[in-house]
């Protein structure tokens, strides 16, 4: 199944946007830092002041791939992935209930928590009422997300944003889930050019991991599975034809980029 590229976007420590980033994926020094994404801009006053750190994420690359698409995102059908969901409200609420009534559940926090937020500021955002599918599949949901947005984009004949992500789980959830830095990817996806290429296919068997040549980078990818895509953003970046495999249950994807 091949799509094109229309637009990219990237967000996690030392990394700020696409123009930021595609430098250092290209080759360039890679210094990991604290990189908090930025208020959503695009939401009004209310909304935006409701939003914690893991929509934040979400949304900074959502709205600067779908801008960079030259796409309105009002009409882009969109596909969020998430291994976690939203960790620190799941986490918040998890609190208060153990206390033993002594704190109340914020109602905004319980409807923060439920897996498909981020799909819904992104469409109080943007207007939009384009359906938005929310895929969580544990380590596998990079492969699972991206395979579900090309599907789409090949049975529908359309583009689709695809997004993303993972952040840290709070204490004691982190024991378990640890995670080792917020990182979120968005891509959006078309059935026609211009852009790079992928070509997605499904293979049985487990492929070995294909981690970005730099060390920090590859220690990234290996602690967020959103930060799977490290290795297909160097190949973007360096405009270099390549095969991404990627984790995906009992099989892969090979995820072939082509630049023409």
């Amino acid at each position: 199944m091949k799509v094109w590229v229309r637009a990219v976007s990237v967000w996690g420590p030392g990394m700020e946007g696409w123009a930021a980033s595609a430098p250092i994926l290209a080759g360039g020094a890679y210094v990991p830092r604290a990189s908090p994404p930025p208020a959503p801009a695009l939401l009004p006053a209310n909304e935006r002041r409701r939003t914690g750190p893991v929509v934040r994420l979400a949304l900074a690359v959502a709205a600067e791939a779908a801008g960079a698409s030259g796409l309105d995102p009002v009409t882009l059908r969109s596909v969020f992935g998430s291994a976690n969901g939203d960790g620190p409200v799941v986490g918040g609420i998890l609190d208060a209930l153990a206390g033993g009534g002594a704190r109340a559940v914020s109602p905004t926090q319980f409807s923060n928590s439920v897996h498909n937020a981020a799909a819904g500021y992104w469409s109080i955002a943007t207007g939009g009422a384009q359906p938005a599918d929310c895929v969580g599949a544990g380590d596998a949901t990079w492969a699972a997300a991206l395979l579900t947005a090309v599907v789409e984009v090949q049975t529908l004949q359309a583009p689709v944003l695809l997004v993303v992500y993972d952040h840290p789980l709070p204490p004691p959830l982190d024991v378990t889930r640890p995670i080792l830095a917020p990182f979120a990817v968005a891509l959006v996806l078309a059935p026609d050019g211009p852009g790079p290429t992928l070509d997605v296919a499904y293979a049985p068997g487990v492929a070995a991991p294909d981690e970005p040549d730099d060390l920090a980078l590859a220690e990234l990818a290996r602690g967020n599975p959103a930060a799977q895509s490290l290795r297909l953003l160097q190949c973007l970046a360096r405009h270099r034809d390549d095969v991404c495999p990627a984790a995906y249950g009992p099989g892969h994807l090979t995820v072939q980029v082509g630049h023409d």
